[in-house]
């Protein structure tokens, strides 16, 4: 027996009748890409039978599968309820349909400058002290060696 035959006991062109069950099932394998002889083997039908009956569900399942899974995630993107989510979200869909989006690049800090405890559980003293190791200033800058910068026509 080759796959392209039907199986035996298989069910002819005429003598198939489609249940929402079967369509299904088709549905599922078509997406899936198995091939058409496998499902009609697993319905016990011929090629041909399968072809005619399940035209729609061979050719558009996946478009309908794809679309189905665009529209949750454009809902997940616009919902307000977990903004996490809908980061996520925009994320995917920027990521797989913008030309322009680019990965993050990722900032670490010099080795031996990361605090030693999170800054949501330190003290004021305990953040000054770690600013002061790493040379930030007040302002929010990094200190400067003492003396005139490159730049500073000055002598």
């Amino acid at each position: 027996m080759t796959i392209e035959e039907p199986p035996p006991g298989a069910l002819g062109l005429d003598q198939h009748e489609p249940t929402e069950t079967t369509r299904s099932a088709v549905r599922a394998h078509a997406y899936n890409r198995v091939p058409y002889e496998i499902i009609a083997r697993i319905l016990r039908i011929s090629v041909e039978a399968l072809e005619v009956h399940y035209r729609e569900e061979l050719e558009l399942t996946e478009y309908q599968v794809l679309a189905l899974a665009a529209r949750n995630i454009l809902a997940l993107a616009n919902q307000t309820d977990d903004l996490g989510v809908a980061l996520r979200a925009n994320e995917m869909l920027l990521r797989t349909r913008s030309a322009h989006w680019r990965e993050p690049k990722s900032i670490e800090a010099p080795t031996g400058q990361l605090p030693s405890t999170k800054v949501e559980h330190m003290t004021l003293e305990q953040v000054e002290a770690e600013l002061a190791r790493i040379g930030i200033t007040a302002a929010g800058r990094r200190d400067e060696p003492a003396g005139p910068s490159p730049a500073d026509p000055r002598p």
